[in-house]
Formats: structure tokens, sequence, C-alpha cells
């Protein structure tokens, strides 16, 4: 998409196609990204945005009024100088740069979700996985070869495209945790997204870690941690008139467990059964790697 398509037209193909929603990732500018939002808005299609997609920034994108913003550790683009930003527009920088985390343009970002019902699609599962990775591909005798079609990086390397992000802020897992409990104290509403795998043979999926990282160490209370997974998920979705609240007329997608959730994030592993659409399904016949069988 540029400034030249017919953004009601292709909104409209993406429809047919039975896409339940756009997303948008990068090289994008601001008043595009409101254009977008505005026309999918119109359709009844959500926009799911990563949180930066330069050349607009986190509060381009928070201001656009699209459903959620994902990945909190690209908040901290917001804070990026200037003079920094300029020189990835001409096309003489990228990569990751240093910020200021206590710069205040990032506490305007999060006001500007709050205020326009942006859900935070924190994903803090994926900081923690990278690292690992990282940490093992360091720790390998010899770096991996690089992937078809992968970009160059060293002095030989093609220019950087100017359209793209160019830079983004250097972030930990650790400062993700301290984002998303920025996040949470200012009123922002949070989805539990991942964007990581469990591990290899886990009989829980990610969304499990996910949710404990919420409670454990960003702090946020139980009660708020199962609203991340249920009904800010539903929000996130453009589902809330069918899922992610128990309500008459939407859909039984109801769990139940033997342990009080609110008392700890260990009490969401212990389920008895789970209600899909109606259809049970009882842990204990769970088999990691099979169909599961639907009761009526």
């Amino acid at each position: 998409m540029d400034a030249e398509t017919d953004l009601a037209q292709t909104i409209t193909l993406a429809r047919g196609t039975w896409a339940t929603g756009l997303k948008t990732y990068a090289s994008i500018e601001g008043p595009l990204l409101t254009r977008i939002a505005a026309e999918a808005r119109r359709q009844g299609m959500p926009v799911w945005s990563h949180t930066h997609v330069g050349p607009a920034l986190p509060m381009d994108v928070a201001r656009a009024g699209v459903t959620s913003m994902s990945h909190v550790c690209s908040l901290a683009s917001a804070a990026i100088p200037d003079e920094v930003l300029a020189e990835a527009l001409a096309g003489r920088r990228s990569g990751r740069v240093d910020v200021d985390l206590d710069d205040p343009r990032i506490d305007a970002v999060l006001e500007e979700m709050k205020r326009q019902g942006t859900v935070l699609d924190a994903t803090l599962k994926v900081g923690f996985f990278r690292e690992q990775m990282t940490m093992i591909r360091d720790s390998a005798a010899a770096p991996p070869a690089p992937r078809p079609g992968a970009a160059r990086e060293g002095p030989d390397a093609p220019p950087p495209d100017p359209r793209r992000r160019g830079v983004r802020a250097a972030c930990s897992a650790e400062e993700s945790i301290s984002l998303t409990r920025r996040a949470h104290e200012a009123g922002v509403l949070i989805a539990a997204g991942t964007d990581a795998p469990p591990p290899p043979g886990s009989e829980w999926p990610a969304l499990y870690e996910e949710l404990a990282y919420l409670h454990e160490r960003v702090g946020m209370p139980m009660a708020d941690v199962i609203q991340t997974a249920t009904r800010n998920g539903a929000l996130t979705l453009g589902l809330e008139g069918e899922i992610g609240t128990v309500e008459e007329g939407k859909y039984a997608n109801l769990v139940f467990l033997e342990a009080d959730p609110t008392a700890g994030v260990e009490n969401l592993k212990s389920i008895r059964f789970t209600l899909k659409r109606g259809g049970r399904f009882d842990r204990d016949e769970f088999e990691l790697g099979t169909q599961p069988s639907r009761r009526p």
C-alpha cells in the first residue's frame, strides 16, 4: 500500500479472501496508517500493527487508532533522538540504537493508547526466547550459515532502505518487563500474545509462559492476567461480541479448573476439562501430538 492505493477496494478484496483483520509491519508513514485504520474500521475489520512500523513511530501508530500494537519493546522507539531518525530516513543509518527509557515520550504514547482503547500485545515471551537463542548462537563453535535470501551485513551490504524502520530502539527482555509494567499502571489494556514457541515437548502452549511473566515479573494481579487471555484477546481480534467473557449469547468457550486461578498463575494448569463451543475435552485424556476427542 502507498499513497496511491485505493484503500476501500484493497480492504474489500482482503475481506473477500475471508481475512478477518489487517496486519501492518513496516515501511508505512503515519498519515497512510491513519487512512488504513479508518477505512478498515469503516468496513468492520481490526488493524493489528507493530508498535514501530517506520517511518511511523509509536505515537503515529497510537494516534492512527489501530486495534492493537504488538511488541512492547518497540515502545522505546518513541525515544529515538530526532537527529538519529533523520539519518535513518536519509539511508545513512540502520540497526538498533540505545535510548533513554525514562523519556516522557514513551509515557505520552501509553496515554494515547489508553485514550484510544488500543490493546498492547506485549509479547514478553519472544524477548526472552530471542535472548536465549542469541546465547546459544554466540556459544556455538561457528556462526550459522545465512538463510537463503537473508539481508547481507557488513561493508559490502546494500545501503539500508530508508522506507523501512531504519533504526530501532535497543531493548532487553528485562526492559520489556519494565515497559509492560508502565503500560499496565497507565491503564493500557494488555493482551497475552507470545510470538514465540513453547519448549520442545511441552504439554502447555507458550501462552502459559506469557501469563507467568505478566504475573510474576510484571506484577499484574491474577484477575488482570486472566483478562489478558480472555476479554482483551477477544477485543484484539474484534470478536468481543462472540467470545472473551461469560455472557448470554456468546460461544460456550470455557475452562473448568480444580484450583482457584486468582490465587496463583500455576493454578491455571489445574484444568479438569475445557468446553469449546459447547464440546467437552477432558484434560486427563490429552496426549501431546494427538487429535483430541470431542464429547457432545
